[in-house]
C-alpha cells in the first residue's frame, strides 16, 4: 500500500481533454436506466422532426396557394384560403408537438442525469470510506469533498448540456442536409460549398478554447487554494500583522485569473461573431444563386424562403460551439478526478473470516515492525501483552510511537512485521467489522457529528433512552446532559462546537460505553478535560473500563498511576514496563518524566 500523497493525482486543473475512455466510463452510469435514454432519444428524434417539417410546410404553403400561377396550379380563392388554413394549423400542431417532445426529452435527460448522480455520489462515498487511514491522510479533505460534490455536478452539466446538445445538434443537421437535398439538390450544394470555411474556424477556435480553459482553471484553483488556506489561518494572519503582505499575494492570484477569463472573453467575443458573419456570406450566397435559379424556374420562392430557414437553424449548434467546449473539457476534467479516484485503492485488505460474538480481550504484540515511511521506523520489534481486563497504560514522549499502536489494534494501519493478536488470533484473520466492534477507542481529538446528542451516543445501533442515560451516569456526562434545553434530543452544532471540549470527551465515552466492547482504548483522552472534568471522568472510568481490556495512552501521568502497568516507549522500543510505584523506586526514565511533570503542576 502505497503512502505517498495523493494530491498531485487529484489536482484541479486536470486537461479534460476529450477522452473516449472517461466518455465510456460515464456512459456505463446510464445503463440501468435504458428504457428511460430511450424515450428521452425518442422524444429527441421527434422533437428535431417537427422542427424540420415547420419549413416544409411554409414551403408548400407559398408555392401550392400563396403563389399557386408560380407553380402552375389554378385553385379558386376559397380553395387557396381553405389550404392556408389548413396548414396553418399544421404549422401550430408540429409547434405544439415539438413543444411537447422538447419538454419529454429534457425532463427525461434531466431526470437520468439525476440518477446518474445519485448513483455516482454514493459509489464515490461508499469507496472512501472504505480507504485507510494513509490514503485520507495523504489526500486534501477538501480535494475529496470537491470530487464528491464539484466534480459529479460537472459530469451532470455534461448530460444535460453537453450530450443532449451534441444528439440533438447531429440530428438537427443531418437532418437539415437532408431536407435541403430532398427539397434541391442544386440549391443545397451551394449551401454545402460555403461550409468548409466555418468547419476549419471551429477547429482552430476548440484548440485554443481548450488551451484558454486550462488556464482559467489553473488559475482559479491556485486562487481557490490560497483562500481556503489564509481564512483557516486567518489568526495567524492577523497575530503577525501580515494582512497587507496575504492581500498583495491574493491580489497576485486574482489579478492572473482575471487576465485567463478576459481570454476566454476576447476568444468568445471573437467567434460569434465571425460565424454571424459565415451565416451572413452563406445566406448571401444562397439569396445570390437561388434568386438566379428562381428567375429560372429552377427554384420555386417558396423553397427559397425554407432554405433561408433551415440554413440558419445549421448555423445555431455551431453558435453554441463554444460553450459546449467549455463545458465538455469541465466535465472530462471532473470525470478524470472522479475515476482517478475510484480507481486510487487503498483499503485495508478486509480477508479475514473470524467473527466470534464475544472475545476474552487478551492482547498481544510480538516483535512489531511498522514505518509510515520507508526508512523510517516508527516501533522497533516491539513487544508486550496485555491479559483480559486488565489496564495498561502506555507513556512516552512525542513520537515515540503511542499512538500508532492503538492504530494498528483496529488495524487502522497494518505492519509490516511481528504479529498482533486479540485472544491468540491474529487480527488479520478477524473481519475488520468483527474487530472494530470489539476494539474501539476514544481519539484525543473527539468527532462528534451535528445531530442529537442521542444520536451521537448511537451511531445508528438500536439503543433504549434508559442504556444511554445509564451510559451517562457512569461516565459523569448526566449532569450537563440533563441540564441542556432538550436533553438527549439537543442539537449538537458541527463538530459540537456548541458544547465545551471536556463535555465532548464525556460524550465520546458514553458512546464507547454503550457500544460495548471488549477492548477500550484511550489515546490521549483526558488531554483537553478540565480539572474538574477530569474528577467526574475518574469516578467513572473504574465503571467503563470494568471487566475490559484497556490501553491507556497518556502525556499526563496523574491519570495513569492506577494501571495495572505502564509501558513506558522510546523510539518505538520498550523501555521500561512496571506498576507506577514499581517505576518510581527504578528511578528510571518513568521517573524522571513523573518528576518534571509534577515539578511544573507545582510550579
Amino acid at each position: 500500500m502505497s503512502s505517498k500523497s495523493t494530491f498531485d493525482e487529484f489536482r484541479d486543473d486536470q486537461d479534460g481533454k476529450l477522452n473516449p475512455q472517461v466518455i465510456r466510463r460515464i456512459l456505463s452510469y446510464l445503463k440501468p436506466y435504458k428504457g428511460v435514454v430511450t424515450l428521452a432519444l425518442i422524444g429527441l428524434v421527434l422533437a428535431t422532426a417537427s422542427s424540420l417539417l415547420a419549413p416544409v410546410i411554409i414551403q408548400r404553403t407559398v408555392d401550392h396557394y400563396i403563389l399557386a400561377p408560380e407553380t402552375g396550379e389554378v385553385l379558386s380563392q376559397a380553395e387557396k384560403i381553405a389550404g392556408i388554413e389548413r396548414n396553418a394549423f399544421f404549422y401550430l400542431g408540429l409547434l405544439f408537438l415539438s413543444l411537447l417532445f422538447t419538454f419529454a426529452q429534457v425532463y427525461l435527460t434531466a431526470m437520468t442525469s439525476q440518477y446518474v448522480m445519485r448513483d455516482m455520489r454514493k459509489e464515490l462515498f461508499g469507496h472512501l470510506i472504505g480507504q485507510s487511514l494513509s490514503f485520507l491522510g495523504g489526500t486534501p479533505i477538501g480535494s475529496l469533498v470537491s470530487r464528491v460534490t464539484s466534480d459529479v455536478g460537472k459530469i451532470n452539466d455534461f448530460f444535460t448540456s453537453v450530450a443532449l446538445a451534441i444528439l440533438k445538434d447531429i440530428v438537427l443537421m443531418g437532418g437539415i442536409f437532408l431536407t435541403l437535398f430532398l427539397m434541391n439538390s442544386r440549391l443545397a450544394l451551394i449551401v454545402v460549398v460555403t461550409l468548409p470555411p466555418v468547419f476549419i474556424l471551429t477547429g482552430i477556435i476548440r484548440n485554443h478554447i481548450r488551451q484558454v480553459y486550462r488556464e482559467v482553471q489553473h488559475h482559479n484553483s491556485r486562487l481557490s487554494a490560497f483562500l481556503a488556506e489564509s481564512v483557516g489561518g486567518m489568526e495567524i494572519v492577523q497575530l503577525f500583522n501580515r494582512q497587507r503582505g496575504f492581500k498583495a499575494d491574493f491580489g497576485e492570484r486574482n489579478q492572473s485569473l482575471f487576465k485567463a477569463n478576459m481570454n476566454e472573453v476576447y476568444l468568445f467575443s471573437f467567434f460569434r461573431p465571425l460565424v454571424n458573419l459565415f451565416t451572413s456570406l452563406s445566406l448571401g450566397c444562397l439569396l445570390y444563386f437561388g434568386t438566379g435559379l428562381h428567375n429560372s424556374g429552377v427554384v420555386t420562392l417558396g423553397v427559397l424562403i425554407a432554405f433561408i430557414n433551415l440554413v440558419e437553424q445549421f448555423y445555431q449548434p455551431i453558435r453554441d460551439i463554444t460553450e459546449l467546449i467549455t463545458v465538455t473539457q469541465s466535465a472530462m476534467a471532473g470525470g478524470e478526478r472522479v475515476f482517478a479516484l475510484l480507481d486510487r485503492d487503498e483499503a485495508i485488505p478486509d480477508e479475514g473470516k473470524v467473527e466470534p460474538e464475544e472475545v476474552r480481550g487478551d492482547l498481544a504484540f510480538d516483535k512489531v515492525c511498522f514505518c509510515y515511511k520507508e526508512g523510517e521506523p516508527v516501533l522497533r520489534n516491539l513487544s508486550f501483552s496485555a491479559k483480559a481486563g486488565e489496564t495498561v497504560a502506555v507513556v512516552g514522549t512525542t513520537g515515540a510511537g503511542k499512538t500508532t499502536i492503538a492504530n494498528m489494534l483496529a488495524r487502522f494501519w497494518d505492519r509490516q512485521e511481528g504479529r498482533i493478536t486479540l485472544d491468540g488470533v491474529d487480527v488479520k484473520d478477524y473481519s475488520l467489522q468483527a474487530l472494530r466492534s470489539h476494539i474501539q477507542s476514544v481519539q484525543q481529538d473527539v468527532t462528534l457529528f451535528s445531530g442529537t446528542v442521542r444520536e451521537n451516543i448511537a451511531l445508528g445501533k438500536e439503543i433504549s433512552d434508559e442504556e444511554i442515560l445509564r451510559a451517562l451516569e457512569i461516565v459523569r456526562a448526566d449532569h450537563f446532559v440533563n441540564a441542556l434545553p432538550k436533553g438527549l434530543d439537543s442539537l449538537l452544532s458541527e463538530g459540537a462546537e456548541n458544547i465545551s471540549a471536556g463535555q465532548r470527551q464525556l460524550l465520546s465515552f458514553a458512546r464507547i460505553f454503550v457500544h460495548n466492547p471488549s477492548v477500550v482504548i484511550l489515546d490521549e483522552a483526558t488531554s483537553s478535560i478540565d480539572t474538574q472534568t477530569e474528577t467526574w471522568i475518574q469516578e467513572g472510568m473504574a465503571n467503563l473500563l470494568k471487566n475490559r481490556t484497556a490501553l491507556v495512552i497518556a502525556h499526563r501521568l496523574s491519570t495513569i498511576k492506577n494501571a495495572d502497568r505502564i509501558l513506558v516507549l522510546g523510539k518505538g522500543s520498550l523501555l521500561e514496563e512496571g506498576t507506577h510505584r514499581e517505576l518510581i523506586d527504578r528511578e528510571g526514565i518513568y521517573y524522571n518524566l513523573y518528576k518534571l511533570q509534577y515539578e511544573q503542576a507545582g510550579a
